[in-house]
């Protein structure tokens, strides 16, 4: 530097410039391009022109840059493509960049693995929280705020963020505190840098992944019929997912229980995204409201409150949701948030589970049971009327009696009869292979001969 016609400092903010201006060396800076140029971008590239223009008159002079020149220094490594068609020779003399004394600092070693990530280049990369990160020169507090943004789309709000700053020098700092914060409470410039440790949690980090790999599918260069989903297009999907966990959950497969959980759990991550595109909530907001939600009602769990039982959690879990519902202005009702999607059972279930928590219910099955009888004369009655929209509600009422007695009996209506659908399909499978097994037709087997065929199938079959 000593024996350089000029030396151009990149940013003369930096604890070295007075020693070298001590020593008599004469400097220049580039300091001037970050106030008039509306980009680092911009910065950058007229950095690199600047450069080779006075090198091409002759003038022998050094470019010096704090750490290594090919460490995040994105000036240095436009000058090198532009300088071969230039005539400009181009000598890079490594130096000890702000990395290794990072890593002296952090009292780590890289090769456990690290990711290194440029401030400027952090939404184009793929971020594995599972991995240590360190973000380099995060310039100015918009430059940090950007970086936090990003980053809290990966990483918890609170999770530990360590900000070092001039490390090597002996201006050395640094600050521990939570990610969400370090755009508010440490001074940043060129001399900055982020360092994330790994993610905890191995869960934590493989649902960052999972979200990455939707943010990747929605974005550019991602797949064309992920990107033109919406929530409405999505709505057949959500469903049939639910179906086949359900499924897998009725066949004891725990494999294939455990595959179904993960592509409902991909519906939930799509509208997520499709949710954050348009501004209105994101994955963490689905992940933060449940959350509240739980600790809110359980308040025998995360407060002071004392239940008896199981009865009361779900008596006090109601009426909480209609205070919550009267604190946003909302008219409370008792049926309000119960999905008329439902399948009939599953939703008639649900509605007599709500009026019994206020104490409309049968005191027991006895009750329950006359009124069976009671509803299926009807059903008869006007059945021999040949009233038929008449039956019809008359119908209504059975299923509607008898799902009051299945949730007398603790038991499932919904499931109930999803049982003995999959075992009528069994007896009748028997039956069928009976009939094939015969070499007659279905036609010539009269009803005492198939009643007697389904009733070995009973037995065979359960």
């Amino acid at each position: 530097m000593e024996e350089a016609e000029e030396v151009c400092l990149r940013t003369s903010s930096h604890p070295i410039a007075a020693e070298l201006v001590a020593r008599g060396i004469n400097l220049s800076s580039f300091d001037y391009l970050y106030e008039s140029a509306e980009t680092f971008e911009r910065v950058y590239e007229e950095i690199a022109a600047s450069l080779l223009n006075r090198a091409k008159q002759g003038r022998r002079l050094v470019y010096a840059v704090p750490g290594h020149p090919l460490v995040a220094e994105i000036a240095v490594h436009r000058l090198l493509e532009l300088a071969p068609g230039s005539g400009v020779e181009v000598r890079v003399l490594p130096g000890l960049s702000s990395v290794e004394a990072a890593y002296a600092a952090l009292g780590i070693d890289p090769l456990g693995g690290i990711f290194l990530a440029d401030a400027l280049e952090i939404d184009e990369l793929d971020i594995d929280p599972s991995r240590p990160l360190m973000v380099l020169q995060i310039y100015n507090a918009v430059v940090a705020s950007a970086v936090k943004l990003r980053l809290m789309e990966f990483y918890p709000d609170e999770h530990t963020a360590v900000l070092l700053h001039a490390v090597g020098t002996e201006q050395e700092s640094r600050c521990d505190l939570p990610l969400y914060k370090i755009d508010r409470e440490h001074r940043a410039d060129h001399l900055t840098i982020l360092y994330l440790p790994p993610l905890a949690e191995a869960a934590d980090g493989r649902m960052a992944t999972l979200l990455n790999i939707m943010r990747r599918l929605r974005g550019p260069g991602g797949c064309p019929w992920d990107a033109q989903q919406d929530h409405a297009s999505l709505r057949p999907y959500l469903l049939e997912e639910a179906y086949e966990v359900l499924d897998a959950l009725d066949r004891d497969d725990t494999g294939d229980f455990c595959e179904e959980l993960g592509d409902l759990l991909l519906q939930v991550v799509f509208h997520a995204q499709v949710a954050s595109e348009e501004g209105t909530f994101d994955f963490s907001n689905v992940v933060s409201g449940i959350c509240r939600k739980l600790r809110r009602r359980h308040p025998h769990v995360f407060g002071e409150a004392t239940v008896s039982g199981a009865g009361e959690v779900l008596r006090n879990w109601e009426a909480i949701k209609l205070e919550e519902k009267e604190a946003r202005g909302i008219e409370s009702e008792i049926m309000q948030g119960i999905p008329r999607t439902l399948p009939a059972l599953s939703r008639a279930q649900k509605v007599q589970e709500k009026a019994a928590r206020v104490g409309f219910d049968w005191p027991d099955t006895k009750g329950v049971l006359e009124k069976i009888h009671e509803e299926v004369v009807e059903l008869t009655r006007e059945i021999e009327q040949e009233h038929r929209l008449e039956a019809l509600d008359e119908l209504g009422d059975v299923f509607f009696a008898l799902v009051n007695l299945a949730r007398q009996l603790d038991l499932d209506a919904e499931e109930a009869l999803r049982r003995s659908t999959d075992k009528f399909i069994r007896r009748f499978g028997f039956v069928e292979m009976r009939v094939k097994e015969s070499g007659r037709s279905w036609e010539s087997f009269t009803l005492d001969e198939l009643d007697a065929v389904w009733d070995e199938a009973k037995s065979e079959c359960g």
